[in-house]
């Protein structure tokens, strides 16, 4: 984990969640100080609002609210701040604010369900953002026990490889499994046996799993399988074996093999942001 970790609070009840989560992976990781940042968009502060108002501030008010919040979890006050920002745009805005940071940061934000509003705001977010995202659901704990990898065995592999070591506290029991789902165009389903070229796609992607294996020195305890997509998206393949293996933790790469620029999302990673929340997500830029 990052040892600079910031949480976007926006004064809803998921708030509780975050920072519930933020303290347990403060206590996990011994992070210093956690950073919780809120963006008062102004163009939302319209001429009604303020005279109902009168000469009240909204901001000392937000403050409060989210100290009283923050200080019922976190109960030495040196081990957090709380930043309120100003601007139409929430997510440049806290890419900017981090940047002066200047260190590896990873952004913890509620990943909502659909009628609470989609993944718009951490899809923005993880565009612009230069560090890591990690998305959770309401109601969420921190655990560590098992983590799902989805990959398509790109270069963008090593990245993911080498945080989930850095996330994987030392000396606790953890279980890391690797998918990689494929598919067969049906176009060619009339002129192949459609058994027989699944088990040399599934042997062939096994080699190219060992050399990478290799290469980077992955772990023996670390499993790996090729899951045939059978007619069926990656992201319910992924949906799937998350239930399969119990996972804690989905940790994605924010785009694959794809040579697009990096403010663009892998099309699977941005299909799982949209799905609703099943599951603890770091993204990994």
């Amino acid at each position: 984990m990052n040892k600079s970790i910031i949480v976007a609070l926006d004064l809803t009840d998921h708030d509780l969640t975050l920072i519930k989560f933020a303290q347990q992976v403060q206590s996990t990781y011994q992070i210093a100080k956690v950073h919780f940042v809120h963006n008062i968009k102004i163009s939302e502060l319209d001429e009604i609002l303020s005279d109902m108002m009168e000469d009240r501030q909204i901001g000392p008010m937000i403050s409060k609210n989210l100290e009283n919040k923050i200080k019922s979890i976190f109960k030495e006050s040196d081990s957090y701040d709380l930043t309120l920002l100003e601007g139409d745009n929430t997510e440049f805005g806290i890419s900017e604010w981090v940047k002066k940071m200047n260190k590896p940061t990873t952004a913890l934000l509620g990943w909502k369900t659909v009628e609470n509003g989609t993944g718009a705001m951490a899809q923005k977010l993880i565009r612009i953002f230069q560090g890591d995202v990690l998305l959770i659901p309401r109601d969420t704990s921190f655990k560590m026990q098992s983590i799902l990898i989805p990959t398509d065995l790109s270069s963008n592999f090593s990245k993911v490889k080498n945080k989930v070591e850095d996330l994987l506290p030392t000396g606790s029991p953890f279980q890391v499994s690797i998918i990689k789902s494929f598919n067969i165009p049906s176009v060619f389903f009339p002129f192949i046996d459609d058994q027989e070229t699944k088990v040399k796609a599934e042997k062939l992607i096994m080699v190219q799993y060992e050399a990478l294996k290799k290469k980077l020195k992955i772990s023996d305890t670390w499993s790996f399988k090729a899951v045939y997509q059978n007619g069926k998206s990656i992201s319910d393949i992924i949906l799937r074996e998350n239930k399969n293996c119990r996972a804690d933790m989905l940790v994605m790469a924010a785009k694959g093999a794809s040579t697009i620029a990096t403010i663009f999302l892998g099309s699977t990673t941005n299909e799982i942001i949209n799905r609703d929340p099943f599951q603890v997500l770091y993204i990994v830029k």
